[in-house]
């Protein structure tokens, strides 16, 4: 009885440390020109996350120095997209002009661009598994 519960706890502490692998994301930000204000980020899950928002995890930083690194701890393995833009007159929101185009820097995972658009889920996604990545990211605008 006493080996049964014994072997019980080391496959439960197998099996439940595996299946809660969780690793570091960090987004190396290049700015554009434009320095200031700060960063915002969002790691999306899913196709539907990132077109709504509802899901994802967000961060924010000052936007210092000539490359920002943004980290997104304890993320699940899985397929993810990170959309951020550069927030200059800190109302927490991407700045656009009257035909919806941004005016403020902004960028994607993968460096993705769509056309008249934002790029797709599939155009900015990547992989993560249960090794810190480091995923590069260069701000346009």
């Amino acid at each position: 009885m006493n080996m049964i519960r014994t072997l019980t706890f080391i496959l439960g502490s197998i099996f439940g440390s595996m299946a809660l692998a969780q690793t570091n994301v960090t987004v190396d930000v290049q700015l554009s020109k434009t320095k200031g204000g700060s960063l915002r980020a969002a790691l999306c899950p899913s196709e539907n996350a990132f077109d709504t928002e509802k899901g994802c995890v967000f961060l924010a930083m000052e936007a210092t120095g000539k490359m920002v690194p943004l980290t997104f701890e304890n993320v699940e393995p899985g397929t993810y997209a990170v959309k951020i833009f550069q927030d200059l007159n800190g109302d927490e929101k991407m700045g656009t002009n009257a035909l919806g185009i941004p005016n403020e820097p902004f960028g994607f995972s993968n460096n993705a661009m769509g056309n008249f658009g934002p790029p797709s889920f599939k155009q900015a996604a990547f992989e993560v598994g249960k090794e810190p990545l480091v995923i590069k990211l260069k701000l346009r605008g």
